[in-house]
């Protein structure tokens, strides 16, 4: 399917009308390789339990107190070393393999509310996650064990998720809503999201984009 994918982009690239042969140069093979062995070591963590939940406070502007903490998913490889986000997500993502990594952070993070009844988490989800029924279910389980954990779970989707499929992402916040959960809208005006795509989809909490926030305090434009 890897192979179908890259031959599939490179027909794109040519033109209406046009097919591609499968046929890699080496720097291709290469990156192929690298991929691959990614892969490995995603599905390594995945049986050993080997990723890790980190979390950040999202707090206050104004008392600073932190009102919940983003989890953030961190791998070790085999050596121990951390391996950031960015290592391995777009190749866990480009070979099949990020509805196995939603579950586990589903998992992790119900498992520290319930450890934690103060905790107040946030949780980011793929956009394959957000048309998945079993995410769902599950999620819906956990919720129905253990009383009002989802009061205190925030599930993040990105803006291109949303836009992706309106109508399946309005369904899906609908019944995250309906469990209790909250949901916030990430990322948002980093791509086409209008003011009328919030109204659609009634989200709680929105997150602008980094790039328009992050000299607020310096330049008039931002």
């Amino acid at each position: 399917m890897a192979k179908a994918d890259i031959s599939l982009k490179k027909a794109r690239r040519a033109g209406a009308n046009s097919f591609s042969l499968y046929n890699l140069s080496e720097e291709q093979m290469a990156d192929l390789r690298d991929n691959l062995a990614a892969a490995g070591l995603v599905q390594t963590a995945l049986r050993n339990r080997s990723f890790q939940l980190y979390y950040q406070p999202v707090v206050d502007a104004k008392t600073m107190e932190s009102k919940f903490y983003e989890c953030l998913l961190r791998m070790f490889d085999e050596s121990g070393e951390l391996l950031a986000v960015g290592k391995f997500l777009p190749i866990a993502e480009k070979m099949g393999l990020i509805r196995s990594i939603d579950r586990f952070v589903q998992d992790a993070a119900i498992e520290e509310l319930i450890e934690i009844p103060k905790a107040q988490l946030a949780l980011n989800i793929s956009s394959l996650s957000t048309t998945d029924p079993s995410w769902l279910r599950a999620l819906t389980a956990k919720v129905k064990k253990h009383g009002k954990i989802a009061q205190r779970l925030l599930v993040e989707i990105t803006e291109t998720t949303a836009l992706h499929d309106m109508r399946e992402t309005a369904k899906f916040i609908a019944a995250l809503k309906e469990m209790g959960c909250r949901v916030a809208l990430d990322d948002f005006s980093a791509g086409y999201a209008s003011f009328r795509h919030l109204q659609e989809l009634s989200v709680d909490i929105v997150k602008i984009d980094g790039s328009f926030v992050k000299s607020v305090g310096e330049n008039t434009n931002s």
